[in-house]
């Protein structure tokens, strides 16, 4: 009997060595892939509707040529700031069609959504501004799961699962 027990006692060893390694090369894997996503520069859609032909469309096929890295501001009182969002301005001016800026942001909220801005002879301007989550895909397009939420999320279900076996 034992002998059985010292069986066991093992088996149940391996079992949450097994359990802790996943654990530990899950969080190995989450701390790597945010490190590498905040280490590139930022990169967001730059275009503006009135020149660029699809700067205007939701599609991220559409886009992707838009996409460029942003630089740190040359002139100005932010010089050699560097960018802290990625924003999009939809522009309303009375009987004109909608133009559409996507671009870098050095200023402002990283989190805005749909702020209104009214200026001279009904121009209208609402900023959506984001923080870009993921190095390959800007955030000022269209709405997508990130490689980060995703990781969480994949990382989150593991302890769960692990947790729950014990």
């Amino acid at each position: 009997m034992k002998h059985f027990s010292a069986i066991v006692f093992r088996r149940d060893q391996r079992i949450k060595n097994s359990g802790m390694r996943i654990l530990i090369t899950n969080v190995l894997i989450l701390a790597a892939s945010l490190i590498v996503i905040a280490d590139g520069p930022m990169k967001c859609y730059q275009c503006n509707s009135a020149k660029d032909l699809k700067c205007d469309s939701s599609d991220a096929k559409d886009l992707k040529q838009y996409i460029k890295s942003c630089p740190p501001l040359r002139d100005g009182t932010h010089a050699g700031k560097e960018s802290i969002a990625c924003r999009k301005i939809v522009q309303n001016v009375e009987e004109l069609p909608v133009l559409i800026i996507r671009e870098c942001a050095y200023t402002g909220d990283k989190n805005l959504d749909g702020m209104r801005k009214q200026g001279n002879k009904a121009i209208k301007l609402f900023y959506y501004q984001c923080e870009n989550m993921d190095g390959e895909i800007p955030c000022n397009g269209t709405q997508q799961i990130t490689t980060r939420y995703l990781t969480l999320t994949l990382f989150l279900a593991t302890i769960i699962a692990a947790a729950h076996n014990k």
